[in-house]
């Protein structure tokens, strides 16, 4: 996961968050996680493929984002690949 400053506002800033997947499914399954949850509930037009400068431009998220979003968002994600991983042992 990487982030980019989409708009440099101080006052609102706005930010891109970049992700990455192993597999269709860890997509889809992400995709199906943010869509459950009302405070991360998207609109489809929401959910872009990044351009190749967005890309390019993106950096790992503690060079991006207030410490302490950093480490929540670190939390979350650590969280929700447990599971995942706890899911596929148990499938297996």
């Amino acid at each position: 996961m990487l982030a980019l400053l989409n708009d440099p506002d101080p006052k609102v800033p706005e930010y891109l968050l970049l992700f990455s997947f192993s597999s269709d499914d860890n997509k889809q399954r992400f995709l199906e996680l943010v869509q459950s949850n009302e405070l991360t509930k998207t609109e489809s037009e929401e959910v872009l493929v990044p351009t190749d400068d967005e890309i390019r431009d993106a950096r790992p998220l503690g060079m991006v984002l207030d410490e302490n979003i950093t480490r929540h968002v670190t939390l979350i994600a650590m969280t929700v690949a447990a599971a995942m991983e706890a899911e596929s042992e148990r499938a297996n």
